[in-house]
């Protein structure tokens, strides 16, 4: 496990008694720094004993040093003659002496990284310059280390370096980073949350978009690649609870009912329970496998699809729905149907027993819906819910013509072809799919669960 450590050297982080040094140079807010150090590196055997790393002592201390395997010293070392007096690359020199002097660092372990780009050094006042830089140097760093963690220093330098180094470290190392904040008045430096809470936000926008537009396998990616700015260890258990949802959601629509059930599955426990009166209706819904509950899920589906706008899967769901409300009204009637290929009983086969149509000379019934229309019509007429269904039927012909058009061409679908299909506006199809629903059921369609589901991850996460 390589462990980096990334300092941003400014004028206070090396530090030395006045009496110590000529008059000119006792003020270290005053003196030019480059000339301080110089003079600390040239007089470093003599003085090092009484140099102190005023704040990367406290992070050594801290995290412990024999832990660290690189430190990477980030100083300034400007082109402008104007400015070059306040650089601090001398400064990370002497602070590279005493790493290996006091702090036993080999020096292959220590690295001065002045901030610059191909074209020119940064104002290390700038934070647009140093954040430019930085975003060409870390990923570097990156590479180069390999780092399993990374400890972000980011008391020392100017502002822009500390925030810099902050921002950008957080973006390269995200989860492997570690925020440090030393102050004056404390030996213990502090872990700041910040930088997970500066990168979080968005990632939350981008994730509950994902959400709120049905886009479960979209988020889910989000969530595996940016997890440990969403949690931590404190929270796993939520954190597993949202992932179940999302792992649920994902499968449910694409109408996987068995997988989302499955995902399910023990999860109740999480946290003492905690979250089982928000499990327990998502399973009990599938569990009883009726074929009634598979086709709302089917209108369920069709209610997303028409929701985001995807029309050409809204018009297949809504030919599912029609063709399996008339299967399962056949099968109230006792109507077999058989897999030809393995020759056996089949209630979801395509094709309706001969034999049974042949000892009620029915003669032969085509596959599909069709097929189904014209077979129900000969043996329940008098089924006031056949009657609803074939009514329905016959008003969304056109729509069922269309899809079976659409799978040998290219054409695509729009909510105008929809309502032109329709013969009347596309937003009607819905409601007359639900209310035949609960005419066949018996009871009105129960209300989406996609959008529970998204309320309660907003909430997890907002």
């Amino acid at each position: 496990m390589t462990t980096l450590l990334l300092c941003s050297v400014g004028s206070r982080d090396v530090q030395i008694s006045a009496e110590l040094l000529p008059a000119h140079l006792r003020d270290w807010r005053t003196a030019p720094e480059r000339e301080r150090a110089t003079y600390l590196l040239e007089h470093f055997d003599a003085l090092a004993e009484h140099i102190e790393l005023a704040i990367m002592r406290k992070a050594l201390r801290y995290l412990g040093h024999t832990a660290i395997d690189h430190i990477v010293l980030l100083a300034s070392d400007q082109d402008d003659p104007a400015f070059r007096a306040t650089d601090t690359i001398i400064t990370a020199e002497v602070a590279a002496r005493l790493l290996q002097t006091r702090w036993s660092f080999a020096s292959a372990q220590v690295h001065i990284q002045p901030l610059r780009t191909p074209r020119a050094a940064a104002n290390p006042s700038d934070h647009d310059e140093v954040l430019s830089c930085l975003e060409l140097l870390l990923p570097e760093l990156d590479a180069r280390y390999q780092p399993d963690k990374v400890y972000l220093e980011v008391t020392g330098g100017t502002p822009a370096m500390a925030n810099g180094l902050l921002l950008g470290g957080m973006e390269v190392f995200q989860q492997r980073a570690n925020a440090l904040y030393i102050s004056r008045h404390s030996e213990m430096p502090h872990t700041l949350a910040v930088g997970q809470r500066l990168l979080s936000r968005p990632l939350r926008d981008v994730f509950l978009s994902n959400v709120r537009t049905f886009q479960y396998e979209a988020a889910l990616t989000t969530w595996a690649l940016f997890r440990p700015y969403f949690t931590d260890d404190a929270s796993a258990a939520e954190a597993e609870f949202i992932e179940t949802l999302l792992q649920h959601a994902a499968a449910r629509l694409n109408l996987d009912l068995p997988a989302a059930l499955a995902v399910l599955q023990g999860k109740d426990q999480l946290r003492g329970g905690r979250y089982r009166s928000l499990i327990e209706p998502l399973y009990n819904a599938l569990a009883a496998d009726a074929r009634e509950q598979k086709l709302a899920e089917v209108l369920f589906v069709a209610q997303v699809r028409l929701q985001t706008g995807n029309y050409a899967e809204f018009l297949s769901q809504v030919v599912r729905c029609i063709e399996n409300t008339l299967r399962l009204l056949c099968l109230r009637h006792g109507v077999p149907f058989v897999d030809h290929k393995r020759q056996q009983r089949d209630d979801n086969g395509p094709y309706v027993d001969q034999g049974w149509l042949d000892q009620r000379r029915l003669g032969r019934v085509k596959m599909g819906q069709q097929g189904l229309q014209e077979l129900l019509g000969k043996i329940a007429a008098d089924d006031p819910a056949v009657q609803s269904t074939l009514t329905a039927a016959k008003r969304l012909q056109p729509l069922i013509w269309l899809r079976n058009d659409l799978t040998h061409s290219f054409a695509g679908v729009s909510k105008e072809l929809l309502s032109t299909t329709f013969g009347d506006a596309y937003t009607a199809i819905l409601p007359l799919l639900e209310q035949l629903y609960a005419q066949v059921v018996g009871s009105p369609l129960a209300a989406n669960p996609y959008h529970s589901i998204n309320a309660v991850l907003h909430d997890q996460l907002s």
